[in-house]
């Protein structure tokens, strides 16, 4: 009986320890609010070909005269941060579980996300381009944000633009169902505390995305769907705002 007692008794002592523990640790590890925003560094691209003829064309692809872009649309499935090496505590944390869109128009700046994070200083940030399993077709068909990205060939990027060639224009919905893990450094790191509430921005540049070399790469040129795919994924940078 009296070791039944003293279990007890030790067992209570256990639970009490753990909980002041965890009490501790979330005042020694507070959260403050971040928020995510995303932009374009601009809507237009131009070829950087001159009208030397000795020029040499660097595609195998059609090339354009130019593109303009009004919107960028790219499904993710989880954002993370991850904390430098002169932070006490290590590891990633997380900012937005998905799916989301990260969605860049012609309004400029726009908030993608919002979350609490705990305080500290990080370096790094991660996150998952997605594309929909078959098996959450159902789940996402009737939902007006992610609609588009059920359909189809589900893709997990969609940009709406324009192509400019030989004087016209074609309105035009690139489509790509390529997916990556992205682990973009953030140099200075990002400090995020009650004084300092965290916004950080992720900056798409779509030169980077649609020319290779001096050309300019037609989007409706199937050929030319990986060279802008990989461009994309180079294209995306992480600022402190």
């Amino acid at each position: 009986m009296k070791k039944l007692r003293l279990l007890a008794v030790t067992t209570a002592c256990c639970i009490l320890a753990l909980a002041a523990q965890s009490c501790s640790d979330d005042t020694t590890n507070p959260a403050t609010q971040i928020e995510v925003f995303a932009e374009m560094t601009s809507r237009s691209v131009t070829s950087m070909r001159s009208d030397d003829s000795h020029s040499i064309k660097q595609t195998f692809g059609d090339i354009a005269d130019s593109i303009h872009i009004s919107k960028v649309r790219i499904l993710v499935k989880r954002l993370k941060l991850h904390r430098s090496a002169e932070d006490t505590v290590s590891g990633d944390k997380e900012v937005k579980a998905g799916p989301f869109l990260i969605t860049i128009d012609s309004a400029g700046q726009r908030s993608v996300t919002n979350s609490t994070i705990q305080d500290g200083t990080y370096d790094k940030v991660k996150f998952e381009i997605h594309r929909f399993s078959s098996s959450e077709i159902s789940t996402y068909l009737n939902d007006p944000i992610f609609a588009d990205f059920v359909t189809g060939d589900r893709y997990s990027t969609i940009i709406d633009l324009k192509v400019y060639k030989s004087g016209q224009v074609f309105p035009f919905s690139f489509r790509s169902e390529a997916t990556s893990n992205l682990s973009l450094a953030l140099n200075p790191g990002l400090t995020i505390n009650n004084s300092n509430v965290g916004a950080l921005l992720l900056q798409l540049q779509p030169s980077l995305t649609f020319r290779l070399g001096a050309d300019i790469l037609d989007p409706r040129d199937p050929r030319n769907k990986k060279d802008i795919e990989n461009g994309l994924k180079k294209a995306i940078r992480a600022l402190k705002r």
